[in-house]
């Protein structure tokens, strides 16, 4: 069955993570991504970790996976025709370069949009493009740092603590990659292309919304620690945690009910939300020698069957073999073309009813497209000899 964004061509100037998981989406809806590489520049996300067993890198699959990957040298007039040449067949142009790089490479918007007018240009940034800052370099710990994640999630004693797996890269690239989409849909209606930005700074902030309104609407007031003692994690009998997510007066008769203790429902220390917030130390003391008795899928279990809002705290190795994942196809099964034992990857996390997005292969290997995709650009072989020849396309070993 056919993806949504079947047909679309996305041309995928990319490097390290924000720009590569934003075009891996649009490849799982069906585009077909081209994955552009230096001769001798591959996209650094190759070397960053060792391959697995299997002989796959995971930080490779999880980024490019789906997508065909050529090399073609930018820096040289010859490549920069051939980009401008495929450009001409794309729909969708991804770049995470700073801007200054890529209008020195001829992949600026003002340039491409010359040779298609319906084109949609996607950048990703460190902070967005306009400002002081706009073209200052950026990772994912320095989004997490300037939007406010990072100082949220400071330990006790005030020490920021970043989050792992690349939450502003992954976010980031969401962001763009819905923004691809509504242009896309724009494009549909009117026949217009158009620029798409996101960047770590903005997508840290849309997660954080409704805090950082807070502050808009009343002023500074730091990170407020949560004092509910039946909205956080608890450690049951058995070493593991679980976290309960019930924020009001209304959830707790059926906490009283679960824990057994009908007392407290008229307890003036205990019967509302601000008395529990007042006496937080205690009733939360209370509540986890209660969890210590029996194991973590037991609360969890109790909770969830009376209609209250329970979960465990799973381990990626948890999520991993969480069969609930695998019914959603959060995880799916993906066979290997040379027959090795099929491989489970991370599943698109949009389910669509009629055009359904999928895995649709592994990570090309360095250089694997070059000729495919210049064939179907109207080269012939001789004109590709000739530019591996000169070092314009292929893989160029240095020195």
């Amino acid at each position: 069955m056919a993806g949504i964004l079947e047909g679309v061509r996305v041309l995928d100037l990319t490097v390290w993570q924000q720009g590569p998981y934003a075009s891996l989406l649009l490849a799982d809806l069906g585009a077909d991504v081209i994955h552009i590489e230096g001769p001798d520049a591959p996209d650094p996300s190759r070397g960053l970790v060792a391959a697995a067993p299997n002989g796959l890198n995971h930080y490779v699959e999880s980024l490019n996976r789906g997508k065909r990957a050529i090399t073609l040298d930018l820096k040289d007039e010859r490549g920069r025709e051939i980009l401008h040449r495929l450009v001409g067949d794309a729909d969708v142009f991804v770049s995470n370069l700073r801007l200054r790089s890529l209008r020195r490479l001829g992949a600026d918007y003002e340039t491409l949009v010359k040779h298609n007018p319906r084109l949609i240009y996607a950048h990703a940034s460190g902070y967005g493009p306009q400002g002081p800052d706009a073209d200052l370099p950026s990772m994912d710990l320095l989004g997490q740092a300037r939007g406010g994640i990072m100082a949220a999630s400071a330990d006790a004693d005030g020490t920021p603590r970043g989050l792992p797996s690349g939450v502003a890269d992954q976010v980031g690239a969401i962001s763009l990659a819905f923004g691809v989409m509504a242009a896309l849909y724009h494009r549909e209606r009117t026949g217009e292309g158009q620029e798409v930005f996101a960047s770590l700074l903005g997508s840290q902030m849309a997660i954080q919304a409704f805090q950082i309104s807070a502050v808009l609407f009343d002023g500074p007031r730091g990170v407020p620690a949560s004092r509910n003692p039946s909205w956080r994690p608890y450690r049951a009998s058995d070493g593991r945690w679980f976290a309960l997510a019930m924020i009001d007066d209304s959830f707790w008769p059926g906490v009283c009910a679960v824990l057994d203790r009908p007392e407290w429902l008229t307890d003036e220390r205990r019967s509302t939300l601000a008395a529990r917030q007042a006496n937080y130390e205690q009733v939360a003391a209370e509540m986890g020698a209660i969890f210590a008795t029996r194991p973590a899928a037991h609360w969890v279990r109790l909770f969830s069957d009376a209609d209250l809002l329970a979960a465990p705290v799973s381990s990626w190795d948890d999520v991993a073999d969480d069969p609930q994942a695998a019914a959603n196809g959060y995880v799916q099964s993906v066979a290997r073309e040379d027959g090795g034992e099929p491989v489970r990857v991370v599943g698109p996390p949009v389910i669509f009813g009629k055009t359904p997005a999928r895995v649709r292969g592994f990570a090309p290997e360095f250089d694997q497209h070059t000729e495919e995709v210049l064939l179907e650009a109207g080269y012939d072989w001789p004109a590709l000899e000739a530019l591996r020849r000169a070092g314009v396309i292929g893989v160029r070993v240095a020195g």
